[in-house]
């Protein structure tokens, strides 16, 4: 059982700005603009593009924790979404590319997935039958 007082509050201010535009500002003063017209990321687009950068965060941090950090890493992301409403994600796939110095597929493939399964609060806030394919690479 968690402990009220250990509950972190994540808040994010939400500003219409015509159309079906509306800003999102971070306590912080970042803010990113989400549209359902293509003049910006769409919140589906944005959501794809958060797990990517959850579980990429997660590689970097543990990769650096095993000492042996990538000197280049790119991911790429596809989604296949319910054809009516809600559109929610059904499988999403990732192919993630990395290079360095002492990379250890094993140790990368570990990072993955603990990210996977215990770090990437994007990825465990989505529905549990979410079906997920990772390919993970190394390159010199």
């Amino acid at each position: 059982m968690v402990d009220d007082s250990e509950i972190r509050i994540t808040e994010v201010a939400m500003e219409w700005d015509g159309g079906l535009a509306f800003r999102a500002r971070m306590p912080d003063g970042h803010e990113i603009v989400l549209d359902g017209e293509e003049t910006a990321p769409s919140p589906v687009e944005a959501l794809l593009a958060s797990i990517g950068g959850c579980m990429a965060i997660d590689v970097v941090m543990i990769l650096e924790k095993m000492r042996i950090p990538p000197n280049r890493f790119t991911l790429e992301l596809t989604a296949e979404s319910m054809p009516e409403p809600p559109r929610y994600f059904r499988k999403v796939g990732m192919t993630l590319v990395l290079a360095g110095e002492g990379l250890d597929p094993a140790k990368v493939e570990r990072a993955v997935s603990l990210s996977r399964e215990k770090y990437c609060s994007v990825m465990l806030t989505l529905r549990p039958d979410l079906e997920v394919e990772i390919d993970c690479r190394i390159e010199s």
